[in-house]
Protein backbone atom coordinates (compact mmCIF):
# COMPACT_ATOMS: atom_id res chain seq x y z
CA UNK A 1 0.00 0.00 0.00
CA UNK A 2 1.48 2.88 -1.16
CA UNK A 3 0.83 6.69 0.36
CA UNK A 4 2.41 9.32 -1.32
CA UNK A 5 5.99 8.36 -0.92
CA UNK A 6 5.93 6.18 2.20
CA UNK A 7 5.21 2.65 2.54
CA UNK A 8 2.81 1.26 4.76
CA UNK A 9 2.87 -2.31 4.44
CA UNK A 10 1.97 -2.93 8.37
CA UNK A 11 -0.03 -0.39 10.03
CA UNK A 12 0.50 -1.48 13.51
CA UNK A 13 3.12 -3.29 15.58
CA UNK A 14 1.75 -4.83 18.47
CA UNK A 15 4.33 -4.92 21.44
CA UNK A 16 3.35 -8.20 23.16
CA UNK A 17 5.10 -9.58 26.29
CA UNK A 18 3.34 -12.78 24.95
CA UNK A 19 1.28 -13.96 28.09
CA UNK A 20 -2.00 -15.50 27.62
CA UNK A 21 -4.24 -12.46 27.64
CA UNK A 22 -2.21 -11.20 24.49
CA UNK A 23 -2.07 -14.29 22.88
CA UNK A 24 -5.98 -14.59 22.88
CA UNK A 25 -6.63 -11.27 22.24
CA UNK A 26 -4.12 -11.69 18.88
CA UNK A 27 -6.37 -14.82 18.13
CA UNK A 28 -9.13 -12.40 18.23
CA UNK A 29 -8.17 -10.20 15.53
CA UNK A 30 -10.23 -10.26 12.21
CA UNK A 31 -8.01 -11.84 9.31
CA UNK A 32 -8.11 -8.66 7.52
CA UNK A 33 -6.59 -6.74 10.47
CA UNK A 34 -4.16 -9.45 11.22
CA UNK A 35 -2.93 -9.11 7.79
CA UNK A 36 -1.77 -5.43 8.36
CA UNK A 37 -0.12 -6.34 11.65
CA UNK A 38 3.62 -7.26 12.18
CA UNK A 39 3.24 -8.08 15.77
CA UNK A 40 6.63 -8.34 18.00
CA UNK A 41 6.15 -11.04 20.82
CA UNK A 42 8.44 -10.32 23.73
CA UNK A 43 8.76 -14.37 24.77
CA UNK A 44 9.15 -14.45 28.43
CA UNK A 45 10.80 -17.99 28.60
CA UNK A 46 11.63 -20.38 26.86
CA UNK A 47 11.78 -24.57 27.04
CA UNK A 48 15.51 -25.66 27.34
CA UNK A 49 16.99 -26.97 24.37
CA UNK A 50 16.60 -26.34 19.81
CA UNK A 51 13.04 -27.53 20.03
CA UNK A 52 10.26 -25.01 21.40
CA UNK A 53 7.06 -26.93 20.93
CA UNK A 54 4.77 -24.84 23.28
CA UNK A 55 6.21 -21.65 21.77
CA UNK A 56 5.58 -22.95 18.25
CA UNK A 57 1.81 -24.57 19.49
CA UNK A 58 1.26 -20.83 20.88
CA UNK A 59 2.28 -18.94 17.91
CA UNK A 60 0.16 -21.49 15.48
CA UNK A 61 -2.72 -20.52 17.57
CA UNK A 62 -2.33 -16.58 17.46
CA UNK A 63 -2.69 -17.41 13.52
CA UNK A 64 0.83 -17.81 12.99
CA UNK A 65 0.77 -20.14 10.11
CA UNK A 66 0.09 -17.19 7.19
CA UNK A 67 0.76 -14.42 9.47
CA UNK A 68 4.61 -13.25 10.26
CA UNK A 69 5.33 -12.12 13.71
CA UNK A 70 8.60 -10.92 15.04
CA UNK A 71 10.29 -13.02 18.32
CA UNK A 72 12.22 -10.95 20.39
CA UNK A 73 13.81 -13.61 23.06
CA UNK A 74 16.05 -10.64 24.99
CA UNK A 75 13.15 -11.18 27.79
CA UNK A 76 13.38 -14.85 28.32
CA UNK A 77 17.85 -14.64 28.05
CA UNK A 78 17.37 -11.61 30.63
CA UNK A 79 20.18 -9.64 28.24
CA UNK A 80 21.80 -10.18 24.63
CA UNK A 81 20.79 -12.97 22.96
CA UNK A 82 23.20 -15.10 20.87
CA UNK A 83 22.63 -14.48 17.36
CA UNK A 84 23.16 -18.22 16.64
CA UNK A 85 20.61 -18.98 19.19
CA UNK A 86 18.07 -16.54 17.83
CA UNK A 87 18.50 -17.81 14.18
CA UNK A 88 17.99 -21.23 15.81
CA UNK A 89 14.34 -20.72 17.34
CA UNK A 90 13.17 -19.06 14.85
CA UNK A 91 14.54 -21.21 12.20
CA UNK A 92 12.75 -23.99 14.59
CA UNK A 93 9.20 -21.99 14.37
CA UNK A 94 9.61 -21.63 10.20
CA UNK A 95 10.14 -25.03 9.88
CA UNK A 96 7.13 -25.75 12.07
CA UNK A 97 4.83 -23.27 9.66
CA UNK A 98 5.21 -20.50 11.31
CA UNK A 99 6.51 -17.11 9.89
CA UNK A 100 9.04 -16.15 12.32
CA UNK A 101 11.09 -13.36 12.04
CA UNK A 102 14.10 -12.74 14.34
CA UNK A 103 13.96 -9.70 16.24
CA UNK A 104 17.35 -8.28 16.90
CA UNK A 105 17.77 -5.42 18.99
CA UNK A 106 20.38 -3.46 17.97
CA UNK A 107 22.45 -2.07 21.61
CA UNK A 108 23.37 -6.38 21.49
CA UNK A 109 24.07 -6.82 18.22
CA UNK A 110 26.94 -4.39 18.07
CA UNK A 111 28.57 -7.00 20.73
CA UNK A 112 27.81 -9.99 18.26
CA UNK A 113 28.28 -7.99 14.65
CA UNK A 114 30.91 -11.37 13.92
CA UNK A 115 27.67 -13.99 14.50
CA UNK A 116 25.34 -12.00 11.89
CA UNK A 117 25.92 -14.55 9.24
CA UNK A 118 23.77 -16.79 11.08
CA UNK A 119 20.67 -14.63 10.39
CA UNK A 120 21.65 -15.94 6.65
CA UNK A 121 18.41 -17.57 5.12
CA UNK A 122 15.78 -15.98 7.35
CA UNK A 123 13.04 -14.47 5.22
CA UNK A 124 13.18 -11.07 6.83
CA UNK A 125 14.74 -9.52 9.90
CA UNK A 126 13.30 -7.28 12.42
CA UNK A 127 15.98 -4.56 14.24
CA UNK A 128 15.09 -3.13 17.02
CA UNK A 129 16.35 0.05 18.74
CA UNK A 130 15.76 2.44 21.28
CA UNK A 131 15.61 5.77 20.68
CA UNK A 132 17.49 6.67 24.35
CA UNK A 133 20.29 3.80 24.31
CA UNK A 134 20.98 3.54 20.40
CA UNK A 135 23.27 5.54 18.93
CA UNK A 136 22.26 5.81 15.12
CA UNK A 137 26.00 5.24 14.37
CA UNK A 138 25.08 1.61 16.13
CA UNK A 139 22.35 1.18 14.42
CA UNK A 140 24.11 2.20 10.68
CA UNK A 141 26.21 -0.85 11.55
CA UNK A 142 23.72 -3.25 12.64
CA UNK A 143 21.68 -2.44 9.49
CA UNK A 144 25.08 -2.36 6.99
CA UNK A 145 26.28 -5.86 8.61
CA UNK A 146 23.00 -7.20 8.23
CA UNK A 147 22.78 -6.20 4.70
CA UNK A 148 26.90 -7.46 4.24
CA UNK A 149 25.82 -10.90 6.22
CA UNK A 150 22.71 -11.68 4.65
CA UNK A 151 22.37 -9.71 1.12
CA UNK A 152 20.96 -6.78 -0.30
CA UNK A 153 17.50 -8.65 -0.93
CA UNK A 154 16.86 -9.80 2.80
CA UNK A 155 14.05 -7.44 4.22
CA UNK A 156 15.31 -5.82 6.97
CA UNK A 157 12.69 -3.97 9.23
CA UNK A 158 13.82 -1.51 11.37
CA UNK A 159 11.70 -0.67 14.89
CA UNK A 160 12.50 2.82 16.55
CA UNK A 161 11.44 1.90 19.76
CA UNK A 162 10.53 5.80 21.35
CA UNK A 163 8.50 4.45 24.52
CA UNK A 164 11.25 4.76 27.29
CA UNK A 165 12.00 8.26 26.05
CA UNK A 166 11.98 9.96 29.66
CA UNK A 167 9.30 12.99 30.51
CA UNK A 168 7.35 12.68 26.83
CA UNK A 169 3.66 13.09 26.49
CA UNK A 170 2.25 10.32 26.40
CA UNK A 171 0.38 10.82 23.18
CA UNK A 172 3.57 11.85 21.54
CA UNK A 173 5.39 8.11 22.05
CA UNK A 174 5.47 6.38 19.05
CA UNK A 175 7.49 3.06 17.75
CA UNK A 176 8.30 3.87 13.93
CA UNK A 177 8.79 0.81 11.79
CA UNK A 178 11.33 1.13 9.12
CA UNK A 179 11.74 -1.23 6.40
CA UNK A 180 15.32 -0.93 4.26
CA UNK A 181 15.07 -1.41 0.58
CA UNK A 182 17.94 -2.87 -1.37
CA UNK A 183 20.06 0.22 -0.48
CA UNK A 184 20.96 1.24 2.56
CA UNK A 185 18.07 4.06 2.95
CA UNK A 186 15.53 3.01 5.45
CA UNK A 187 11.60 3.88 4.14
CA UNK A 188 9.17 4.74 6.63
CA UNK A 189 6.80 1.55 7.05
CA UNK A 190 4.09 2.71 9.55
CA UNK A 191 4.53 4.37 12.74
CA UNK A 192 2.02 3.52 15.80
CA UNK A 193 1.05 5.40 19.04
CA UNK A 194 1.75 3.34 22.34
CA UNK A 195 -0.92 3.04 25.07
Amino acid sequence: MEQGNIMTEFLYTPILRWKQGEQGALRKVPPADRERMLPIAEIQQLEEGVAQPKLERQLLRSRGKTHPIGLDLAMAYNGPVPITDLADVATRMQAGGVPAWPVLRAVHAIAGMASLSDLKGQPAVIVRAYGESTPLADLQAVIAGVRKACGKRMPIYVLLDLYALGDVDASAKAAVLLKTSGASCPRLARVRPSC
